[in-house]
């Protein structure tokens, strides 16, 4: 079976093409558009601007989707149309104009699918995954590779870039009130109080499973700049260093990053801030990062879902 998923984020919405048949799965094409939706939220609205971009990408990706001969395909969203006042507005305008359906996912269930698209990659058995996409943040407790809780936070290195940051990079006022936004998220979640929380409080070398281009991102940054420790993870020291790098204004460092990821300059040190107090929250030392993650978690949950039907009919 081929398959097509778009994912409509708060930062990129993507195209990604599969290749399907008895349980695995292959990557066939692939197509981003660097829209950053987040940036067109205006009083909690995605203003005029943004629906009207979003509304001709995702037409030119239908187009694609067409020229590919393309016969199965889905649409869904994210924070970037679930962390909106006009949801339902912007939902039903889209899918009018662009004659597709939107199915809009929750926080949790976010979470869920990007756990069940990194599943297989994982080191571990019982751990934490973490999805930091542009406009929220997933936190998923796992156990014998199955979800125990997933929990959603509305923020997002973009969003925070948006909210909290006046140049290119956050100065120290800035950083400070990004971590403190950052803290006061996860503090909502009451995990203190949980067993989870403190199981992974009191456990030694927790290993996060980081999921997401934030994470990707680190990953392609880091051993360009010689900061990395480890070749299988990514350690709060390697941040460390990839942050003072950034701190030196160095032109080389820039014009390094500015060739791998582009895209991404404002938000890594926001992303960096956001991974570097959701380590220390859980007292994790590495993140082992995923390859796979919210788009081949939700192939392989609608093709299930999908042949489950077919069975029952």
């Amino acid at each position: 079976m081929i398959q097509g998923i778009v994912d409509i984020g708060s930062n990129t919405i993507r195209l990604n093409v599969y290749f399907y048949k008895n349980k695995k799965f292959k990557l066939l094409f692939s197509k981003k558009e660097k829209l950053g939706l987040a940036m067109y939220v205006k009083n909690g609205n995605l203003s005029k601007e943004g629906i009207e971009k979003t509304i001709l990408t995702l037409k030119a990706l239908k187009k694609d989707l067409k020229c590919l001969k393309i016969e199965n395909f889905r649409f869904f969203a994210t924070a970037s149309l679930r962390n909106i006042k006009n949801t339902a507005e912007v939902i039903k305008i889209i899918e009018k104009k662009v004659k597709i359906n939107i199915h809009l996912l929750s926080g949790e269930k976010e979470g869920e699918l990007s756990f069940i698209g990194a599943k297989e990659s994982l080191q571990k058995e019982k751990g934490i995954l973490v999805d930091i996409g542009g406009g929220s943040t997933e936190i998923v407790f796992f156990d014998k590779k199955k979800v125990k809780t997933s929990y959603s936070l509305p923020i997002g290195p973009l969003k925070i870039y948006k909210n909290y940051v006046s140049n290119i990079f956050p100065n120290k006022s800035e950083k400070i009130l990004i971590e403190e936004r950052v803290i006061y998220e996860l503090d909502k979640l009451n995990l203190k109080k949980s067993k989870i929380w403190q199981k992974s409080k009191k456990k030694k070398k927790n290993i996060i499973c980081g999921v997401g281009g934030t994470f990707r991102a680190l990953k392609e940054t880091i051993p360009s700049l010689n900061v990395e420790e480890e070749k299988k993870f990514i350690s709060p020291k390697s941040l460390e260093n990839l942050e003072k790098k950034l701190k030196e204004s160095d032109g080389n460092t820039f014009k390094k990053i500015l060739m791998i990821n582009p895209s991404r300059i404002h938000t890594l040190i926001p992303g960096i801030l956001m991974i570097k107090i959701i380590l220390s929250y859980f007292n994790c030392s590495k993140i082992q990062v995923s390859e796979f993650g919210i788009r081949e978690g939700y192939l392989q949950d609608k093709i299930m879902r999908d042949e489950l039907n077919e069975k029952i009919e």
